[in-house]
């Protein structure tokens, strides 16, 4: 022991002359620090890969890089026990590991009922496990045992291993010191947890629509016709089946696509997830509390502020309550009030019958990150107009629309602008009133993303031609129209100029952050890229634009596809387009229904022809993928730092 202390002596004198050995030092961070996710173990594992990632990509594109290490990683199978079972992993994506692990619980309509590991409640956060070790350890002291003290608590362990510090209360500052043989290694001081909480809201574009956590099951064998519905050279379509699929039935039930909320199509692919995650991956001092409630469909009316359905066949833990009312079901104090999860057909003011909470939770928010405008102004009616062929569809036609647009009527770009003039600054003054109202933080702090371009193939004037590449899904899919591409080119910064103009013209104070710098970036990832990276792994199958054609078997049971199989597809491999696809939106989410539309009507069969129509439009073609929303977190991640008082890298 008398040996130990002279050496450890020696060793700071040493140390002052200048020596070879660094000092010891502490090295601490949250154990879990995305607190959506349940599982620390899941947690641990992307702070290894977002470790492991080049510096540069750290700072300059953290989320995209991350999420193409991510999938490379679960392609290779390297992401270890804590996914799961990496055959699955490598075929549906490394999220299918963890939305059923997250504090988004169906059963009580929100995340206020969740626990973690910890024993700390999700809406309640007060205390947190600090991981700690001892940095340039001296090699005499390897195989020693050191004494951890932490305020009250004291641990013992061998001085080369890691230690929990378990349940250290946010916002508490507190010292860590390291001893062995009573003398002192390392020190810390006013070491501080912090904590913050984001809150999300918005629509398709930030709820994550078209990448399901986990995409639908597809098999090769028994492809189904429905009825003959569309045709390819002549010849009646051949569709995959979903596993269990037949003329009774849509699957199973566990084949189906899976979210993080099913009506509103609410992943953990999407935008806001992407960006806050990132902050707690690269900031180890940092606790993050998410609370998603952006939802497919949303507009500021029906969706933010009024009750709207969304996906209204959904069955189980049905929700058309508006997104403020789920935010108070989480933030309140008391959830009375807040429950009403169907309004029955009546009207909703949500002025008069949004009620203020009397008693709000510990939990307040910090920032608000917003995606809203789109649907207001109807766009995905202008892509029904521009990318639905008419002719000779007519009844068919206006099936799709009526399931897709809930009308049949669409509208020209021209349309659409007068749309943006007339509604915009009224929508955003009418939310910035509920945010005054409602939300507990400055307006400063709410950050809204522009829309990106989605037919910008390239620099200068370069866009999508007339074409069906991404869309022979079906043949009354394709942009026909010579001027579709320059339109939408030009209509996107139309419409988030609009949307920042109608911010910047809200009263002195009520002003929140709009952030565009995304927008241009998805030039030449448009919808029509094609392609993958030379080093991608499936690349000849991710990046093609082709729909699998089933052309026949070789023998029973080994059925043939061309160019691909559908149960080869690989949603979320890297690749060059950053958008959903009408094709990738059947092979990936495959929406279908057979729930009627309206009152007096008929269900919709499993084999009815209008089901390839609704797998490939109401799955979430036109939105960004896994690649587009990483890209908008990339953008939104440095101004959600300045807001939060973050360093930035």
């Amino acid at each position: 022991m008398f040996r130990l202390r002279l050496f450890l002596l020696l060793l700071t004198v040493g140390l002052a002359a200048g020596e070879a050995f660094a000092q010891p030092r502490i090295e601490w961070e949250i154990a879990n620090r995305f607190r959506l996710f349940k599982q620390e173990k899941q947690f641990r594992k992307l702070a290894e890969v977002f470790a492991a990632l080049p510096a540069e990509d750290r700072k300059e594109r953290p989320a995209f890089a991350f999420e193409d290490a991510m999938q490379r990683a679960a392609a290779k199978g390297t992401l270890g026990r804590a996914f799961g079972d990496r055959v699955s992993i490598a075929r549906y994506g490394w999220t299918s590991a963890v939305t059923r692990e997250t504090c988004f619980e169906n059963g009580n309509h929100g995340h206020w009922k969740c626990k973690l590991d910890t024993g700390d409640q999700f809406m309640e956060p007060r205390v947190a496990d600090v991981l700690a070790r001892i940095a340039d350890l001296p090699p005499a002291l390897a195989g020693q045992s050191c004494r951890w003290v932490a305020a009250e608590l004291t641990v013992v362990a061998p001085c080369a291993t890691e230690v929990r510090l378990a349940r250290r209360a946010f916002d508490k500052p507190f010292d860590i010191t390291v001893t062995a043989a009573n003398a002192p290694v390392a020190e810390t001081r006013s070491v501080r947890l912090r904590h913050v909480a984001i809150v999300g809201f918005g629509d398709s574009f930030s709820s994550g629509e078209g990448n399901p956590d986990k995409p639908v099951e597809l098999v090769d064998d028994s492809p189904s016709s429905y009825q003959a519905s569309s045709s390819t050279n002549g010849r009646p379509r051949n569709y995959p089946r979903r596993l269990g699929g037949d003329h009774q039935r849509l699957g199973h039930p566990y084949a189906r696509a899976i979210w993080l909320n099913s009506q509103c199509h609410r992943s953990l692919y999407s935008q806001h997830v992407r960006a806050t995650l990132i902050l707690a991956l690269a900031h180890r001092d940092l606790a993050v509390t998410l609370t998603p409630y952006s939802c497919t469909g949303a507009e500021v009316q029906a969706g933010i502020l009024g009750y709207y359905a969304a996906r209204d066949d959904e069955e189980s833990f049905y929700d058309a309550s508006p997104q403020l009312m789920r935010y108070w079901r989480d933030y309140c104090s008391s959830r009375v009030g807040y429950s009403r999860f169907n309004n029955r057909g009546r009207g909703f003011d949500w002025q008069s019958e949004l009620r203020d909470c009397k008693e709000r939770a510990r939990l307040k928010p910090d920032a608000v990150l917003l995606s809203v405008g789109g649907n207001d102004i109807g766009f995905s009616s202008v892509i029904a107009e521009e990318v639905v062929a008419k002719g000779d569809y007519g009844p068919f036609t206006e099936m799709l629309y009526e399931l897709w647009l809930s009308q049949v009527a669409t509208k020209t770009f021209d349309e659409a602008r007068q749309a943006v003039r007339d509604l915009i600054p009224n929508r955003i003054g009418e939310l910035s009133d509920a945010f005054r109202r409602h939300l507990d933080l400055p307006s400063s702090a709410i950050i809204q993303t522009g829309y990106p371009q989605i037919t910008r193939s390239g620099g200068g004037s370069s866009v999508c031609q007339p074409s069906d590449a991404g869309m022979d899904v079906h043949r009354i899919l394709a942009i026909s129209k010579d001027d579709t591409g320059r339109e939408a080119a030009t209509f996107v910064p139309f419409l988030n100029q609009n949307i920042a103009a109608a911010v910047a013209a809200l009263p002195e104070g009520r002003r929140w952050r709009f952030v565009d710098s995304h927008v241009e970036r998805f030039a030449g990832h448009a919808l029509c890229t094609a392609g993958a990276p030379a080093d991608a792994p499936d690349r000849q199958i991710s990046g093609a634009m082709q729909f699998p054609t089933y052309v026949g078997f070789k023998k029973p049971h080994h059925f043939l596809w061309e160019p691909f199989a559908p149960s080869e597809w690989r949603a979320y491999r890297p690749r060059n387009r950053w958008f959903v696809t009408p094709n990738d939106a059947f092979l990936t989410g495959h929406y279908m229904r057979v729930a009627p539309i309206g009152r007096g009507r008929t269900p919709y069969p499993p084999q009815d022809k209008v089901q390839p129509l609704l797998a490939a439009t109401l799955g979430g073609s036109f939105h960004p993928n896994a690649s587009g929303h990483s890209a908008i977190a990339d953008a939104t991640i440095p101004v959600l730092r300045e807001v939060l008082k973050l360093p930035q890298p």
